[in-house]
C-alpha cells in the first residue's frame, strides 16, 4: 500500500514499522535503504559537533 497523500497521513508517536514486498512470493533477497528528515524551527539543544569523515564512514573487515 503506497501512502504518499498528505490529507491521509498515518500518524505515529514512538516508531513505525514498514515492510516492502518484493519479487515472486516475496522471495528475491535485495538491499535496500532510506533517508528520514525532519523539520524543527529551532533547535533546543546545541547539535554535538559533527563526527570526521573517517569516523562516519562503515568499518569492513
Amino acid at each position: 500500500m503506497y501512502r504518499f497523500h498528505l490529507d491521509s497521513p498515518i500518524p505515529f508517536t514512538k516508531s513505525l514499522r514498514a515492510t516492502i514486498e518484493h519479487g515472486h512470493a516475496n522471495d528475491r533477497g535485495d538491499k535496500s535503504s532510506s533517508v528520514a528528515y525532519w523539520y524543527q524551527i529551532e533547535p533546543h539543544v546545541e547539535f554535538p559537533a559533527m563526527p570526521s569523515v573517517d569516523q562516519r564512514l562503515p568499518r569492513v573487515p
